[in-house]
């Protein structure tokens, strides 16, 4: 579900369209059916970005941009200690983006951990009409929000690639849900649709191309500058901003002589 929303193939009457239709997706398992640490956690982000991991085969594909649509509720916010972590992975030409999920407790993002790691990209949910979702977590730890599903009915939820598989593959479907780990991989594709057309972007300078082209939340959501972030993801807006950066590096320079 979560891959699919990423970079599922589109205009090809199919299922649904992901937000990067060519961008590849490695899949690195941390956790297990019971849960797992931080500890695994770090060490998977830090494979994906090819750093070396001991016992492990080095990644020949280093990841540019991570999604964490995981996650869990701690007593206080991310340490120093943690954010440290995180942050040395990111390099202008390694990792430029860690995207969390703020979590789906309808409560304070500040104590959901990683998303609450000011290295994170932290996304609460949106529904449809731009609302804060009933489940998202919320707080000044939230950078960007993006739509996750929300509703009774279908006609609010996102709708998702889906196996019917429970320990193997089997029929393939479409689901339809609600959490903010379908909110976190639209950031992510919107992050990978920037680097294709400006690889050079720095990690802040993505993030901030992110949250300054955002959508204004609409005036009758319960979502505010400090609770869901800067606003709702503008996709179309960051990818022209990001361009931009690029035209501008490549104008001519201009000397002028005064005799």
């Amino acid at each position: 579900a979560v891959a699919g929303i990423v970079g599922a193939d589109g205009d090809n009457a199919d299922a649904v369209a992901g937000m990067d239709w060519a961008a590849r997706i490695r899949p690195v398992r941390a956790l297990g059916k019971c849960g797992g640490y931080f500890s695994d956690i770090f060490d998977g982000i830090a494979w994906a970005a090819g750093f070396a991991v001991p016992g492990v085969p080095t990644n020949p594909t280093p990841a540019q941009i991570v999604n964490l649509s995981l996650g869990g509720t701690d007593s206080v916010p991310c340490s120093a200690e943690d954010d440290a972590l995180l942050a040395q992975l990111l390099s202008p030409s390694g990792l430029r983006a860690i995207v969390a999920a703020a979590g789906n407790a309808a409560g304070d993002a500040n104590l959901n951990f990683p998303s609450s790691c000011p290295s994170t990209i932290a996304v609460p949910a949106t529904s449809d009409t731009g609302d804060r979702t009933t489940y998202s977590n919320y707080g000044t730890s939230v950078d960007i929000a993006a739509p996750g599903g929300d509703r009774g009915g279908l006609a609010g939820l996102i709708y998702v690639l889906f196996n019917a598989g429970k320990t193997a593959p089997d029929a393939y479907a479409i689901a339809a849900g609600g959490g903010t780990s379908l909110a976190a991989p639209m950031v992510a594709g919107v992050a990978s649709l920037m680097l294709a057309v400006a690889p050079g972007l720095s990690p802040q300078e993505l993030r901030t191309i992110i949250q300054t082209t955002k959508k204004p939340f609409p005036t009758s959501s319960k979502c505010t500058f400090n609770s869901c972030g800067r606003g709702i993801v503008n996709a179309e807006a960051s990818v022209a901003a990001a361009q931009a950066t690029v035209q501008a590096s490549e104008m001519p320079v201009v000397e002028y002589y005064h005799a």
